[in-house]
């Protein structure tokens, strides 16, 4: 009697869904990978702590990952990982950046990516993107354009059925201090993405004199980051 009532359940939200889903959230919903469809819909949750991981996307360490405590996965597309993960209700992000920082303030190299994110998280039934653009930006109408560009991210996303609630992470340096001379306008980075992921880590990179060895995370340093942030 239960595996009716879920089935009835199943095939009801996917009759309202349809006619919410544009043609290509359609066609991929139809060649899903897992043995339950809904496998393929996205997680829809929001916690306040986020437990975030970044799995080698050649590596399949995903099997042995506790389930319990993650609720986020980034960069790795396996479709194994991706119906394992939302059977645990844990979201999948993939990784989409933009390189080309010069064409920042190009409104049509803009939409593109837009577009070609949004695609990235349908085709390969993803729960958001993560953001991982660290190209140096000096120049403060990129910085500008660079936030403009997460915020046309998220009203491409939220126009849509299966991208409505998608989450959108975007990696920082330790430090809003120019780091690598990113000179980002990191408020509004935060304001226009769900989350900000502080890279607190390989800190001994900015080194211009003596490499001496030290620690990966300096906990010191580590504080002033966030501290600033």
């Amino acid at each position: 009697m239960q595996t009716t009532v879920l089935v009835v359940m199943w095939s009801l939200l996917t009759a309202s869904a349809m006619a919410a889903w544009n043609a290509l959230e359609q066609a991929s919903l139809a060649a899903c990978p897992c043995a339950e469809a809904s496998l393929c819909l996205p997680v829809v949750s929001s916690r306040r702590f986020e437990v975030f991981a970044f799995s080698p996307a050649a590596s399949d360490n995903w099997r042995y990952y506790d389930y319990s405590v993650l609720t986020t996965i980034a960069w790795n597309l396996d479709k194994g990982l991706l119906c394992h993960a939302h059977a645990h209700r844990v979201k999948i992000v993939v990784l989409h950046n933009f390189e080309h920082v010069d064409q920042l303030c190009n409104a049509s190299a803009r939409e593109a990516w837009v577009h070609a994110t949004y695609t990235a998280i349908v085709t390969n039934y993803a729960d958001g993107v993560n953001v991982d653009t660290e190209a140096a930006i000096t120049r403060h109408d990129h910085a500008a354009c660079l936030t403009l560009l997460l915020q046309e991210l998220r009203v491409e996303l939220q126009a849509h059925a299966f991208t409505r609630h998608a989450q959108i992470t975007f990696d920082v340096a330790w430090s809003p201090s120019g780091i690598d001379q990113r000179y980002y306008d990191y408020a509004g980075l935060a304001a226009a993405a769900d989350y900000v992921f502080v890279m607190a880590y390989d800190m001994r990179s900015q080194l211009y004199d003596h490499c001496l060895a030290g620690a990966n995370s300096p906990i010191a340093q580590v504080q002033r980051g966030l501290d600033d942030y």
